[in-house]
């Protein structure tokens, strides 16, 4: 099920305040939804999960075992640092 945008509040939102408004979580989103949401004053959308996973795709197609390997152990230490950032902010326990 894509995310679900509220485009009615999304314009009430446009509508108050002069700020820019960024749409996070835009994967998934039917381009249909998207095109309404910049519509209503959406000026930047995140779309890294469907970046990331097509990034991915090639690698495990293309990409040698060792190089993956590799690559791997960045993600593990990226995982590392935001989960390190994630306990400076004391933010550990929401979800």
């Amino acid at each position: 099920m894509p995310p679900a945008i509220d485009l009615e509040r999304l314009a009430a939102i446009r509508a108050a305040s002069p700020v820019p408004l960024v749409l996070h979580g835009g994967s998934g989103v039917p381009d249909s939804v998207l095109r309404a949401a910049i519509a209503q004053g959406v000026s930047k959308v995140n779309v890294n999960t469907e970046l990331r996973g097509v990034y991915r795709d090639a690698l495990t197609e293309e990409a040698s075992p060792e190089l993956v390997v590799v690559l791997s152990a960045g993600r593990t230490a990226v995982k590392h640092a935001a989960m390190t950032v994630i306990g400076r902010l004391g933010t550990a326990e929401r979800r």
